[in-house]
């Protein structure tokens, strides 16, 4: 599942603006730190946790005050957050490696 996360990353990253952050939430990161831990080592970006129970259906309701222009911009709705997880640049190179290995894989099936 991490390495998958990092391949997305790998699409995604391209169109981020640069000093960008990633904000994730959910009970399974939120339940496990070592989880989240892996995630950012896999992307090799931080990850900071979000401590808004429903942070999916804020985020919906975000969006659409902001297409119904009562919410003018989407910086000014600060969210709280929680602990910002630091990717280990050795743990990251060795998720690089099996990422590139599962990319092989992938390509012979």
């Amino acid at each position: 599942m991490a390495l998958r996360l990092a391949a997305v990353y790998d699409l995604l990253a391209p169109c981020t603006s640069p000093g960008h952050t990633i904000v994730a939430s959910g009970a399974a990161l939120g339940h496990s730190r070592a989880w989240t831990q892996i995630i950012a080592d896999a992307i090799g970006h931080p990850i900071t946790y979000s401590v808004e129970p429903e942070a999916t259906s804020r985020g919906a309701a975000l969006l659409a005050l902001e297409a119904l222009r009562v919410l003018p911009d989407l910086s000014s709705a600060r969210q709280p957050i929680g602990e910002t997880f630091v990717p280990n640049t050795a743990h990251h190179i060795r998720y690089r490696q099996a990422l590139e290995r599962q990319r092989r894989l992938d390509e012979r099936v």
